[in-house]
């Protein structure tokens, strides 16, 4: 996706404010005529200029803004205009994110009304996902060499079988609805025909001018190549630090993009969609000729689909459209090169593979001893360090997104326990290594992973749902990544870290003991004057509640980050062991504690 929806209704706004009287009044005219039938869902005006925080009727301004990101085709676009009840949710949270972002005084605030943005439309729009991870028809392709002039480079990029791609759904579609504008001029026309006709080509023109606005969004001209990491990475780099470029034409340009628009942006874009319009409505006046034999049939929009073709479908250079068509596209941006000697810098997103290593630091206090006659409660600390594998699916629709997925193993060392046996009425023991709890090596274990409504519904979704329907699967993964059902575990961002609640999320099980045993001292009859050393081990369990994360650095390849977790704890003995000591005499108890865990996360992303 490249603008936000209230970015892109911003932008349409503008080019028909743009308009001159005479073109007004022609929108205007055919504004009235494609609303007749629909007027409890469409605005009497062609636009409306604030558009209010609850949505009830939708302007022409939005129907860009729903196609592409929330549609696949023109028809399909002006079906969900139309029909659907959750399009009128989508135009109110766009328009509620429009106004988070005008209050937003610092970056974080801006990721937070980013990260809630993509979260309620996930919840919206059963189908976001899907549409958004297709094909990368919203991006402009990469320039093959430094002499490739804008002719050629049109030409390349509406050829049949080339990669889909912002170019060529612009042209197809505008070329649709300069030949329905011609239609409209023709005699013989009823009026049921006229309205249709009307409807039908200001839908595809919309449908078009979705993808023309998506060409001044920054990370749209310079994510065009490499895999889906570095396109995202890149896309989200360029779009909040700019990208210097010029049009075709040689005005230079310095563009940003989604959610990052500023008003010389939508002025910039906003005048080629003035631009595209007045040739349609200049067509339908009869002021410009159109010379084609390609008369679409019929009277409803265009169903090309922009989720299901990976590739331009058929040779578009051989109408007569395609002169309006490339007037057009000469004021759009030069986009980048492709790889080799000049390209831009590349970045990367947290999505791949990786392998890394987490030293950390634990300081636990628990709540009873592991046998009836210890004290009340102790505290210890550990230290350990792992090594790790997984998957990465952090920031995969924005910041606020945590889709970390790992397994990691090492070896942990813990302190041994501040507490001895109670004293007895006589006076305290005086051998000082009769403590609780000994100092302890163990063999550390830990799993991450999101999910969705319960700890472990997407590893089981993977096995039973993946192998039938993966679009169902990456659906569930991301509304996972971001927050999963209820919201909960959603990322906030603040001027210290980023704070995140966590419970189910992750869990680590430090096995204790169980590499040679460890002593402990042990009572038979709950008198602490009556001791035996055995051997224990234990299985302590640990899972993180919250986590804040105090600092994050990505390069291009490497993940480095420190964070502090607040953890539930319990400690439980799973085996004694003596020669003289009878099962029944055997009186160990789990322990219960909370512990704040300090750790070093590094990651090598391949």
């Amino acid at each position: 996706m490249a603008w936000e929806f209230a970015e892109h209704r911003d932008i349409s706004v503008a080019a028909v404010s743009q308009l001159d009287s005479t073109r007004r009044s022609q929108l205007d005219t055919l504004w009235k005529w494609a609303r007749t039938g629909h007027e409890k869902r469409l605005t009497e005006s062609v636009i409306l200029l604030e558009q209010p925080l609850e949505v009830e009727y939708l302007d022409w301004a939005t129907w860009p803004a729903v196609s592409g990101d929330h549609s696949c085709s023109a028809a399909d676009m002006l079906s969900t205009l139309l029909e659907s009840e959750w399009v009128m949710n989508v135009a109110r949270i766009a328009e509620q994110f429009k106004h988070r972002v005008r209050e937003a005084k610092s970056r974080a605030q801006r990721v937070n009304a980013m990260h809630t943005l993509d979260v309620q439309l996930l919840r919206a729009d059963a189908l976001l996902v899907s549409r958004a991870v297709s094909n990368s028809g919203h991006f402009l392709l990469a320039r093959p060499s430094i002499h490739t002039d804008e002719h050629t480079y049109f030409k390349e990029c509406v050829a049949q079988g080339v990669e889909m791609n912002a170019y060529a759904v612009y042209t197809w579609y505008h070329q649709r609805a300069l030949q329905k504008a011609a239609m409209l001029r023709q005699s013989g026309v009823s009026r049921e025909e006229r309205n249709k006709l009307a409807l039908s080509m200001l839908a595809d023109e919309a449908y078009g001018l979705h993808f023309l606005q998506d060409m001044f969004a920054a990370g749209h001209t310079t994510g065009s190549w490499g895999d889906p990491s570095v396109r995202k990475g890149t896309h989200d780099y360029y779009n909040e630090e700019g990208y210097e470029t010029f049009t075709w034409s040689g005005k230079p340009l310095v563009l940003l993009g989604d959610a990052f628009i500023r008003e010389q942006d939508v002025q910039v874009a906003a005048h080629v969609v003035a631009a595209s319009l007045s040739q349609i409505l200049d067509v339908y006046s009869g002021q410009v000729p159109l010379h084609t034999s390609r008369l679409p049939l019929g009277t409803s929009p265009d169903t090309l689909s922009t989720c299901s073709n990976d590739v331009v479908p058929v040779e578009l250079i051989n109408d007569g459209t395609l002169e309006y068509c490339q007037t057009i596209l000469t004021e759009t941006p030069v986009p980048a090169l492709s790889y080799g000697l000049g390209d831009m810098p590349r970045f990367r997103t947290e999505v791949g593979g990786f392998i890394g290593v987490s030293p950390y630091s634990v300081l636990a206090g628990w709540n009873d001893a592991l046998e009836s006659a210890g004290t009340s409660a102790m505290g210890a600390g550990s230290i350990g360090i792992n090594i790790r594998a997984g998957l990465g699916l952090d920031g995969i629709m924005s910041e606020g997104d945590d889709g970390l997925a790992f397994f990691e193993i090492g070896t942990s060392y813990d302190s041994r326990s501040t507490a001895s046996y109670r004293e007895k009425e006589s006076g305290a023991l005086p051998t000082e290594s009769l403590v609780q709890v000994p100092a302890r090596t163990a063999i550390s274990t830990r799993l991450r992973m999101p999910f969705y409504a319960i700890p472990g519904d997407v590893l089981l979704a993977g096995l039973l749902v993946a192998p039938w329907s993966q679009e169902t699967f990456t659906e569930l993964a991301i509304a996972a990544s971001t927050g999963g059902l209820f919201g909960w575990q959603s990322g906030i961002a603040t001027s210290i870290g980023r704070f995140q609640f966590m419970l189910g999320r992750e869990v680590g099980v430090q096995f204790l003991g169980f590499v040679e045993g460890d002593e402990m001292a042990f009572s038979t009859t709950n008198d602490p004057a009556s001791t035996v050393t055995v051997r224990l081990r234990t299985i302590l369990i640990d899972a993180p509640i919250v986590e804040w994360r105090l600092f994050r650095s990505f390069s291009q390849d490497q993940h480095s980050s420190m964070a502090v977790q607040l953890c539930g704890t319990a400690d439980i003995p799973v085996l004694l062991a003596h020669e003289v000591l009878p099962a029944d005499q055997v009186l160990l108890q789990p322990r219960w504690g909370l512990a704040i865990r300090a750790l070093f996360d590094w990651r090598y992303y391949y």
